[in-house]
């Protein structure tokens, strides 16, 4: 893919898209493409402070410790800023799980652009964004109605797309992962919800199709 043709689609989708233009010109013409097959790993938790990654094409997991999935990433996504912050090695673990393509910049350039006190605070602005992410995954894996759990998970996951009202390209296994459930528990919460009409399952994907039916449980209002 040309530099170009990724530059339009982060542009579009995502973080990047929200920050003045002149920031975004200033961060892409500093970034390279790059392209991983599935199943790579980007970088690994524990491993040096490195650049940025905006993700342009395919689909990320991000793995805590113990190989624990926490979440996903698709087009439009940017990530690594916290190591890069804070010169310190890397908290998270990045696997493709379909080849991916994706803008690099380098720590270098980083460190050039964040001399700037107003590019600083966009880029803090993603950390943000991944802070809040993290504290709502926490809540979740804290609810102990199954239920309300995977609802919380689906909705946050549907909302940090580029598009959400895309599918989520998600196996019930990654699901299950996620929750901290065993796939027989997942697919029982899954199926109830099929019926409600609140998602469809398809192979290798799960579609939103009422986020208020999800939302309604997760508050637990009456039908």
């Amino acid at each position: 893919m040309r530099k170009e043709d990724a530059a339009k689609i982060v542009q579009e989708f995502g973080w990047l898209s929200r920050q003045p233009k002149q920031f975004q010109d200033d961060v892409l013409r500093r970034c390279h493409v790059s392209t991983c097959r599935e199943g790579e790993v980007l970088y690994r938790a524990g491993d040096p402070a490195g650049g940025l990654y905006g993700l342009v094409d395919g689909v990320l997991q991000v793995e805590a410790a113990e190989g624990k999935v926490f979440a996903i990433r698709t087009r439009g996504a940017w990530f690594g800023e916290t190591a890069a912050f804070r010169d310190q090695p890397r908290l998270m673990t990045m696997t493709t799980t379909t080849a991916v393509t994706f803008l690099m910049l380098p720590l270098a350039e980083f460190d050039r652009l964040i001399a700037n006190a107003a590019y600083c605070r966009h880029f803090a602005l993603l950390m943000a964004e991944h802070f809040a992410e993290v504290v709502a995954g926490a809540a979740d894996l804290m609810e102990r109605n199954s239920l309300v759990r995977v609802c919380g998970r689906l909705v946050a996951l549907s909302l940090a797309q580029s598009t959400p009202d895309e599918d989520l390209r998600l196996t019930q296994a990654r699901l299950g992962a996620m929750c901290g459930m065993t796939r027989a528990t997942v697919n029982r919460v899954l199926g109830q919800l099929s019926r409600d009409g609140a998602i469809e399952v398809r192979y290798g994907h799960i579609h939103v199709r009422r986020r208020d039916v999800l939302l309604r449980h997760i508050q637990r209002l009456p039908d």
